[in-house]
C-alpha cells in the first residue's frame, strides 16, 4: 500500500507572516514526511506598503523576491493570491468582498489541503488588530463552508463551471497573531525548537522588513 501524501496550506496577509507563525510547524512536518508532504504558502496582499524610503512599486517587487528566496530555503510552493481579474489585493486596506471570497475558494479548491493555517479572528474587543490580518481571518472563516460547494463562485471563475467534483475539505487551524498579544489565546502549541535555525534563515530573507522598516 503506497504511503499517504499530505497537503498543507498557509494563507496569510503579508510577506513574512508565514515565517513568524507557521514555518516551524511546516518544517517539522517536512522532516517527518519528506516527499510525501506538499506545502504551499499563499499571501493575500501585494506587499507595497510599509517602507521608509522605497517607492510602493520597488517595495512590492523586493518583498516578492524575498518571499521567493524564503520558499527556496523552506522547500514550499508560493503563490500570491489573485482576484478573478488577475490583480493582487492591495496591502493595508484588504476587505472581505465577493472577489476575495472567490479568490480564496478557487485557491483552496485547486490545492485541496488536508490542513489549512490562517490568522485568527480577534478574541477580545480591545485586541490589537491589523486590518489585513482580520480580513484574511474573516474571509477564510466565511468561505470555509463553500469550499466543497460546486459552482459557488463560477460567476467569477467561469472556467471552473465544467470542473465540478467533490473537493477535500481541510482542517482549519488558526496561528498565533502577535498583533493581538494576550487576547489571542491558544488551544495547543507545537515545539519547533529543532527547526529554529531554518525558521531564522527563512525570516532573514525579509531584509526589507526585519532590517529596513521594523527597526
Amino acid at each position: 500500500m503506497p504511503a499517504q501524501r499530505m497537503n498543507i496550506l498557509s494563507i496569510h496577509a503579508h510577506f513574512d507572516d508565514y515565517e513568524f507563525t507557521a514555518a516551524g510547524t511546516f518544517e517539522m512536518w517536512k522532516r517527518k514526511l519528506g516527499r510525501r508532504l506538499r506545502a504551499k504558502v499563499i499571501v493575500c496582499t501585494d506587499g507595497k506598503a510599509g517602507h521608509h524610503f522605497q517607492t510602493r512599486e520597488e517595495t512590492g517587487r523586493i518583498r516578492l523576491q524575498e518571499q521567493l528566496a524564503s520558499a527556496k530555503i523552506g522547500g514550499y510552493e508560493f503563490e500570491p493570491l489573485r482576484y478573478p481579474n488577475g490583480e493582487v489585493p492591495r496591502e493595508a486596506c484588504l476587505q472581505v468582498t465577493t472577489d476575495l471570497l472567490a479568490a480564496l475558494w478557487k485557491a483552496i479548491r485547486d490545492f485541496e489541503p488536508d490542513y489549512l493555517f490562517c490568522p485568527p479572528l480577534p478574541a477580545a474587543a480591545l485586541a490589537g488588530i491589523h486590518v489585513d490580518h482580520v480580513a484574511v481571518a474573516e474571509a477564510v472563516r466565511k468561505v470555509a463552508y463553500m469550499i466543497n460547494v460546486p459552482h459557488a463562485f463560477t460567476p467569477e471563475f467561469p472556467a471552473d463551471e465544467t470542473k465540478s467534483k467533490p473537493c477535500n475539505v481541510p482542517v482549519i487551524l488558526n496561528v498565533y497573531d502577535g498583533y493581538m498579544f494576550g487576547a489571542n489565546s491558544f488551544d495547543f502549541t507545537v515545539d519547533v525548537e529543532d527547526a529554529f535555525p531554518k525558521i531564522a534563515e527563512m525570516a532573514w530573507c525579509h531584509q526589507s522588513q526585519v532590517r529596513e522598516w521594523l527597526p
